[in-house]
């Protein structure tokens, strides 16, 4: 079940790896980890969009344009 990255002991763990992985361009292992670790699709979802809006990785209207899609 913790193939890849193990298994995290704190959000605190996550949040940390998650950013890394995000500064990296890595998203699919973002994906990966939260699987191993039990988070919903919808949670890194949302994660990745808020993470890229703050980061200026996408812009709001961006955003809005890819939610109506």
């Amino acid at each position: 079940m913790f193939d890849k990255f193990g298994e995290l002991n704190s959000s605190a763990e996550i949040n940390k790896l998650a950013e890394n992985l995000f500064n990296e361009g890595d998203m699919e292992s973002i994906k990966v980890m939260a699987k191993e670790n039990g988070i919903q699709d919808e949670v890194v979802e949302m994660y990745l969009y808020i993470t890229r809006l703050k980061s200026g990785t996408i812009t709001t209207i961006q955003a809005d344009e890819a939610a109506i899609a």
